[in-house]
């Protein structure tokens, strides 16, 4: 009897679980996981809590996702484009808009790494400037006081309420609360 109860109790566990997975899936993804290190989570649209991701993970509208210290996740998003997301990483995926072909994003806090060889429109949201490119390879980078918009090849526009600036191959965008966004040059420092 303690047995059938133990086997009842399992069944019921495993029935709850598969219906929060199922519960999730939409009708479009917006990105999938192609590879993950370390601790990253993600946290469901409407949802508090946080939960470890699977090797195949979709993400939906506003749903976040978010890498712990050590860790990192390259997602592919529907329109081909690529997100590498650094350690201490947390972005949002924002409704793409019905009108245009343009996708947004929001990163919170942390580092990402995006390529797109396509010319469909990708705007990165940042608490201090946007950034919109079509086909092109950046690094965007937020913390507590700015954000960085590094262009290794294209060019991103980025603005805030403040300005426009547009970055070429080779610059960086910095941009502060309540200022102006400004360029400056690019540094490598090879190691």
């Amino acid at each position: 009897m303690h047995q059938k109860i133990e086997y009842f109790i399992l069944f019921g566990i495993l029935i709850v679980s598969s219906g929060v997975q199922a519960e999730h899936l939409c009708s479009q993804w917006l990105a999938k996981i192609i590879s993950s290190q370390g601790k990253v989570d993600i946290q469901y649209a409407g949802q508090s809590d946080w939960q470890a991701v699977s090797s195949d993970q979709t993400f939906c509208d506003d749903d976040k996702i978010r890498t712990r210290k050590h860790s990192r996740v390259t997602l592919l998003l529907r329109n081909e484009s690529r997100a590498t997301l650094k350690q201490n990483s947390t972005l949002i995926f924002l409704p793409p808009e019905q009108k245009t072909s343009s996708w947004y994003l929001k990163l919170l806090e942390g580092a990402s790494f995006f390529r797109s060889r396509e010319p469909q429109r990708l705007n990165i949201q940042t608490p201090f400037i946007n950034a919109v490119h079509q086909g092109t390879e950046f690094l965007v980078s937020v913390d507590s006081e700015h954000a960085e918009i590094k262009v290794f090849d294209g060019q991103v526009v980025a603005n805030n309420q403040q300005g426009e600036i547009q970055i070429t191959k080779g610059f960086t965008g910095i941009a502060r609360k309540n200022r102006v966004p400004r360029i400056k040059a690019l540094t490598i420092r090879p190691e």
